[in-house]
């Protein structure tokens, strides 16, 4: 692995930090069960947003408006799928519930990885 690929996932994996766990506020994560609330599309664009610097330093504006349109729908489905299993598995002390975090932060990084190979190719 490249110091370039390191440094393209650290400076995503940050922003993941930022957004999800600094920038996200109570409305937002009370609400993005909810397709017709504006919560989960909110928080997807700041993720979105927020990754247009780390892209348009690595790709081109035409890959990197491609990349953050894709991220927005990957994180905002990710968060759909998570946010609506919390009814189903219980709250914060249920077992099912960090388990279900644990592999929405897992398809988040997965998304990152994507994003690495498509900006810096398989090499």
């Amino acid at each position: 692995m490249t110091l370039t690929a390191v440094a393209f996932l650290a400076a995503l994996l940050f922003k993941h930090f930022l957004a999800d766990f600094v920038f996200q506020t109570d409305w937002m994560s009370a609400n993005k069960s909810n397709v017709r609330s504006a919560a989960g599309y909110a928080h997807a664009g700041v993720h979105a947003a927020m990754s247009a610097p780390v892209l348009l330093l690595f790709a081109g504006p035409g890959l990197a408006a491609a990349l953050l349109a894709a991220e927005f729908v990957a994180h905002f489905l990710i968060d759909l799928a998570k946010a609506r299993s919390n009814g189903i598995i219980g709250g914060r002390t249920s077992t099912w519930f960090w388990a279900a975090l644990g592999a929405d932060q897992y398809a988040h990084q997965l998304t990152y990885l994507a994003m690495a190979y498509v900006v810096l190719g398989a090499g």
